[in-house]
């Protein structure tokens, strides 16, 4: 197979797309323009003057920084759904990947962001039919929402909005009985590759976010991100210094912003905007400010969202041209020298001790394996309490800083924590510290897991240190804004909870410690004033919401 070739077809291919929908952008442009001159000729020019001048710079200021949020929920939950159908993405590339698809929000019902799935396509291999699911998913949430918005704030007979929020209800209670399904098992039933079977894995896919477990969260999301793009046209009218409340504007916009979109125009152009500014006059007022506020609101959240795409697409192609293969063993290699600086020195001993000082109870013998060892810290202070230590990662920026720091000694190789250069029970102990949540392959972890079964003798011990995602927040913080703010994680990993662990036929899970609460920000003042109430509450019933777990894995004799 020609791989460059394909390659250099699909680019041609997604370059042809991204013209034809720019193209549907140049429209929107057009239409627009023709729709607010349109506003300026019918309002008195002198009104329109005096509404400008007394708009108050603050509020106004403030809109955009609305619409920023309204975006960050977006993309979070943009996120979420692709990781419902076990899609993960590094979250900086997917940001990249997001921010470029907001070009795209002036074509007929975001239609354009479709361009999304060719581009996750590039960069991690994600079959289009996947991807595209879940740009179809965001499609029926913002219908879902915005009608949800209108139903609540609307009066009397005006309720029947009411209606598509029911059939839409019917439609996720029939998704009930669909199983989950990711690429790797709609894989497998897309072996006949048939346009049937096509079609088939991706309404299963498209399903499984309307699962209830998937889609109560991403309502949740929708309905947040929305209410807050409505919330701009309040802020924008208080501006002007008209009154109105928050419940009347968010009527308006979400009404305007529905039957703008079911005219099927780019981004509702033409349509929305006059919808709003006919409901403010009918609510009182000025048509003046009227016409100010639309234009402002507008501004503020269409036309600021396409403009922060279409400053992304500049960087879209050349992020895709330059980018490399996107697995961990890279990563690792690339953060290497940088990895130490990662986490405050204060806060990497104050670990170390803890997870250390948890294991040692344990420990029954000398001679230990630290599984994906990175950089040696904690097999260096187990060599000095006495163990006999061997150290291995896949990573060979990581091993050769590990190896400065003992530069004669034999005792650290290269190699993956599934497949260990060690003899079968020769080990009296092993041990990972956040290893698994990188092995992303299916059924990698279960290897891993196995092979440091496999190396200690029976009766030895596996000890599994991870973050604790049964606490709701950790799970959230780590998924979704540590990668942002440190390089050590990409936003792709899977984490493994403390008891979902995959144990062979022979192991047995001896006991799950549960420990700190500290946040990984801390500064030291924070960290040494915090201690005692952490260690209260790692002996509460709280103690399952700590940030770390220790799982001690037994091999039975």
């Amino acid at each position: 197979m020609d791989t460059g070739s394909d390659n250099q077809r699909i680019g041609k291919k997604d370059r042809s797309l991204e013209q034809l929908l720019l193209r549907s952008v140049g429209i929107a442009v057009v239409v627009g323009g023709l729709a607010t001159a349109i506003w300026f000729a019918i309002a008195d020019l002198s009104s329109l003057g005096q509404a400008t001048s007394r708009i108050d710079p603050v509020r106004i200021l403030a809109a955009p920084l609305l619409t920023l949020v309204y975006l960050a929920i977006r993309f979070v939950r943009w996120h979420f759904l692709l990781r419902s159908i076990n899609v993960f993405i590094p979250i900086r590339a997917n940001v990249r990947v997001f921010l470029a698809g907001l070009s795209m929000v002036v074509t007929p019902l975001y239609a354009g962001e479709f361009i999304k799935a060719a581009w996750l396509r590039s960069i991690a291999g994600v079959p289009v039919r996947y991807s595209a699911s879940v740009v179809v998913t965001e499609r029926i949430l913002d219908v879902a929402a915005i009608g949800i918005l209108v139903a609540a704030t609307a009066n009397g007979s005006a309720r029947y909005w009411i209606l598509p929020v029911i059939i839409l209800a019917v439609l996720v209670w029939t998704a009930v009985s669909m199983d989950p399904v990711g690429v790797p098992q709609a894989e497998r039933l897309d072996r006949s590759r048939s346009m049937t079977s096509r079609m088939r894995t991706w309404l299963h896919s498209s399903l499984t976010q309307l699962h209830p477990r998937v889609f109560a969260g991403a309502l949740c999301m929708s309905l947040a991100a929305w209410t807050c793009a409505a919330a701009v046209l309040w802020l924008v009218v208080g501006a002007l210094g008209a009154t109105m409340d928050p419940r009347t504007a968010i009527g308006i916009f979400s009404e305007s912003t529905l039957l703008g979109g079911l005219t099927l125009l780019p981004g509702g152009v033409g349509v929305t905007g006059s919808l709003m500014v006919h409901s403010l006059e009918i609510n009182r007022v000025a048509a003046a400010d009227a016409t100010v506020a639309v234009l402002l609101t507008r501004l503020s959240t269409l036309w600021f969202s396409a403009g922060v795409g279409l400053v992304s697409l500049v960087g879209i192609r050349r992020f895709l041209a330059n980018t490399g293969n996107l697995d961990q063993a890279d990563h690792f290699v690339d953060i290497a020298d940088g990895y130490a600086d990662e986490i405050p020195e204060h806060l990497r001993q104050f670990y170390l001790d803890k997870k250390i000082d948890r294991m040692l109870p344990y420990i029954d013998g000398r001679k230990g394996v630290d599984v994906g060892c990175g950089q040696a810290w904690y097999l260096r202070e187990l060599e000095n309490r006495g163990m006999e230590m061997r150290g291995f990662d896949l990573s060979e920026g990581q091993i050769a800083n590990a190896r400065q720091q003992f530069p004669d000694r034999d005792n650290l190789a290269v190699a993956d924590c599934r497949n260990l250069p060690v003899d079968d029970n020769s080990a009296d102990f092993a041990y990972c510290i956040n290893i698994l949540h990188h092995v992303t392959e299916e059924g990698g972890q279960q290897d891993a897991l196995r092979e440091m079964i496999r190396i200690v003798r029976p009766g030895g011990r596996v000890f599994i240190h991870e973050i604790n995602t049964l606490n709701p927040a950790m799970k959230v913080y780590m998924g979704y804004v540590f990668p942002l703010l440190r390089s050590i994680d990409l936003g792709d990993e899977r984490w493994i909870a403390p008891y979902s662990i995959p144990l062979p036929d022979n192991a047995e899970l001896e006991v799950v410690e549960f420990f700190t609460f500290v946040p990984d920000f801390a500064p030291i003042w924070l960290l040494n004033a915090l201690e005692p109430l952490e260690k209260i509450l790692e002996r509460s019933f709280l103690r399952t919401y700590s940030a770390h777990y220790m799982a001690v894995i037994r091999k039975k004799t």
